[in-house]
């Protein structure tokens, strides 16, 4: 009760004791005195019910106050609540990113120990079931018989490969002469089979003679080797090259299977005529290198290779590159560099001019910006198709529709492949350029998302390729421009395959005959000459060959000069019945 109120209750109190004594000295009617009365009594319980009320709303007002005190406790605990599920939102979207990004290295990691490495997608039927195309073959129950099999076993061969033949004739005419039969007919069936030793060693009998007439002496001159005074034939160090670099046989496999066919050879010498074989061979290559910078357009990509010992760790390997160049005339060259810097790309490409395919490497970049102009630079879509390629599986939508608008850019390719260069400019302006367009309106669209954070993996392939956006659209207003680097990455494969085999070279130098023989046999490859052959031709030829045309030894010139003639080794002419033999890819 407020104190205005306990006073005004005295007050009525007091006035209803001292009532009696004043209306006894007044002159009232007693009608007056029971209202006055009543008034009083009235004001009392007014007074009282004013008092309560205070009380009640006092209590009210000291309930709302804790109420209010309660309410702000709360909306405090409700703000840390909201911090906290924020900070942990924040936490679970960066789990959830490396998430994804250990989904895919793992993904990645067992495809490529267990899976296939192609990334072409279906189509037609199996397009859109997430089943791998169906594999070429015949269904259980057919014969394997093919239109270019020699018989129903669906062995086939070339003229290339060397067959004996063996005559099986009855047993009812075993004993008979050729009177007392006639044969009317053979079934010819093949078979594969292999002898035992693959080397040979040729004996040479130098013939000395008298003349009866005049008794002078003669004999045969000795017969030149690739190499001077050297026990070795021109066609084993071919053979030997081409089983390291071609057939990914290290010289240490090379040296057992010599030791098994009972012929003892030194492996040092095995390294000496390979060493000795490539220097002969690297004027070619230089030749070679020269006719790649002629050419209005070059690929060029990098790859490491193992080469040298590690300054101070003698149990470790340095790591160097390869940085292969690949012209339009079908020619590439594997300079080496011991490093992945910049400038490697620049000394090795010089002062060319035209138009540079490469990944999204910065040397690349650098290099052209350097050119002030000479050189055009068009990245790689296979680069940029890749980053999706490998989010299909985490984010098959997004990633499907990037793959597939990236898809219709190379259906056109695979279109106008071989066609004229207008065809191939005015199909790609017409139809590859709305392509490459819905591509960019994708990429814009979805990264206009706010769901998709700074790391999400779509996110990043996006910004790979808007990144480079004018880069690749070079090809766009050039037909001999492609749009990837496709060719010389398979180019590269055989070094990769050769990693797996002899995983390093010895020194700096040994990188660089590596990078001299596989340029030349990717060569020999991509202008469908037998390296074997050209090899074997080549180094019979080289010693008598002028310096001025050492450009005639290379594959694509070699071709047309001297492929229908090639010099061959004496033991090609020394195996009755055999023809020499010749290894293909």
């Amino acid at each position: 009760m407020s104190p205005e109120a306990a006073g005004l209750a005295r007050d009525v109190e007091t006035l209803g004791r001292d009532l009696d004594a004043w209306l006894e000295d007044s002159r009232l009617p007693p009608e007056a005195a029971a209202a006055l009365r009543s008034l009083i009594e009235r004001s009392g319980r007014l007074a009282a019910l004013q008092g309560e009320l205070a009380a009640t709303i006092a209590a009210q007002e000291g309930h709302t106050a804790g109420l209010a005190a309660t309410i702000a406790a709360r909306e405090e605990q409700v703000a840390e609540l909201t911090a906290i599920i924020a900070a942990q939102e924040r936490q679970l979207a960066e789990l959830a990113a490396q998430v994804t990004a250990l989904s895919t290295q793992l993904a990645r990691l067992q495809r490529d120990l267990h899976g296939a490495r192609s990334e072409r997608r279906p189509h037609g039927d199996d397009a859109g079931d997430g089943r791998e195309p169906a594999r070429r073959g015949g269904k259980p129950g057919r014969t394997k018989q093919r239109g270019d099999a020699v018989n129903d076993t669906g062995l086939r061969f070339s003229d290339k490969a060397p067959v004996v033949d063996i005559t099986v004739t009855p047993d009812e005419i075993e004993g008979l002469s050729q009177d007392d039969y006639e044969v009317i007919g053979e079934r010819v069936m093949s078979r594969l089979a292999m002898l035992e030793h693959r080397h040979v060693v040729i004996r040479y009998r130098y013939v000395k003679a008298r003349i009866r007439g005049s008794g002078a002496l003669v004999s045969a001159p000795a017969r030149e080797g690739v190499f001077k005074n050297s026990s070795v034939d021109v066609s084993f160090v071919a053979g030997l090259l081409c089983d390291k670099f071609l057939w990914h046989l290290p010289l240490y496999r090379q040296h057992r299977m010599l030791a098994s066919a009972g012929i003892t050879v030194n492996r040092g010498s095995l390294s000496q005529w390979a060493n000795r074989a490539i220097a002969l061979l690297k004027p070619i290559h230089e030749a070679q290198w020269r006719s790649v910078l002629e050419s209005a357009v070059i690929e060029m990509d990098e790859t490491p290779i193992r080469a040298g010992r590690h300054p101070g760790k003698p149990s470790r390997m340095r790591k160097g590159f390869f940085w292969p160049l690949l012209g339009e005339r079908g020619e590439v060259v594997f300079p080496f560099a011991n490093s992945r810097a910049h400038g490697h790309a620049a000394a090795f490409l010089g002062d060319f001019a035209g138009t540079l395919v490469s990944d999204g490497y910065g040397a690349y970049d650098a290099y052209a910006e350097a050119r002030n102009g000479a050189v055009s630079h068009q990245s790689c879509w296979v680069h940029a198709r890749r980053n999706f390629w490998n989010q299909k599986d985490n984010h098959p939508a997004l990633a499907g529709e990037a793959l597939a608008l990236i898809g219709a850019i190379y259906e056109v390719e695979e279109e106008i492949r071989g066609r004229p260069p207008g065809e191939r400019l005015a199909a790609r302006r017409t139809r590859s350029r709305p392509a490459v367009d819905a591509f960019w309106d994708f990429c814009e669209r979805t990264c206009a998302d706010e769901a998709l954070t700074p790391k999400h993996p779509i996110r990043k392939a996006i910004h790979y390729a808007v990144e480079r956006k004018a880069a690749l659209e070079v090809f766009l207003a050039d037909p001999d421009v492609p749009p990837d680097t496709n060719l010389v990455e398979n180019a590269l494969r055989p070094v990769k395959l050769g990693h797996r085999n002899w995983l390093f070279a010895w020194t700096e130098l040994g990188a660089e005959n590596v990078g001299i023989v596989n340029g030349l046999f990717a060569t020999c490859r991509m202008q469908g000459v037998d390296p074997r052959t050209w090899l074997t031709d080549v180094l019979l030829r080289i010693a008598t060959h002028p310096d001025a045309r050492v450009g005639e030894l290379t594959p694509r010139r070699w071709k047309t000069l001297f492929a229908d003639h090639p010099m061959v080794s004496d033991i090609a002419t020394a195996t009755p019945g055999a023809p020499p033999r010749q290894d293909t890819r």
